[in-house]
């Protein structure tokens, strides 16, 4: 269980990166920013092999890649703002603190359901979707701008209307 945790925080702190990546590379200047993340990420391999081949629990190989990419997270905001002009501290306001919010809100409210149902399925299912509903609630509510909640109420009237055509 701890490694899918970990592999899930890896991944999350990687989706935090997308966008600054993808604004890198449509400058087209790629060269130091893949010098720089990818010589990090290479080194997983060494410190990871050094700390099993020392005994460590294998989970300490996604806490050292986690690490890493929370390095790299740092030095793609850095390079975003030298090529692309990022304001970092907007950058961290607007998208990583609600987001952040958005998900500790979510996992208070589904935890203690974690806790007091014993360990199944039902538990699973049960667990998950109070989080999932209550993450979409909030990212609906503070993540969203006007004109994005525009669009998909629009696509969600459109996809009822042509389901209701069919039946």
């Amino acid at each position: 269980i701890i490694l899918t945790q970990l592999i899930l925080v890896l991944n999350l702190i990687y989706q935090f990166s997308v966008g600054t990546i993808s604004s890198i590379q449509a400058v087209g200047n790629v060269k130091v920013y893949f010098i720089c993340t990818s010589t990090l990420i290479l080194l997983n391999l060494p410190i990871s092999f050094l700390l099993l081949r020392s005994g460590f629990p294998v989970y300490y190989t996604l806490i050292t890649a986690i690490i890493i990419e929370v390095i790299c997270f740092i030095i793609r905001l850095f390079l975003a703002k030298y090529y692309v002009e990022l304001n970092i501290s907007s950058f961290i306001k607007e998208v990583f603190i609600p987001i952040f919010i958005c998900i500790i809100v979510a996992c208070v409210c589904a935890f203690p359901f974690h806790y007091m149902l014993k360990d199944s399925f039902i538990r699973l299912f049960i667990v998950c979707f109070l989080y999932a509903v209550i993450y979409i609630i909030m990212a609906w509510r503070f993540l969203l701008d006007n004109e994005v909640k525009s669009v998909l109420y629009n696509l969600i009237a459109r996809f009822c209307r042509s389901k209701n055509k069919n039946d």
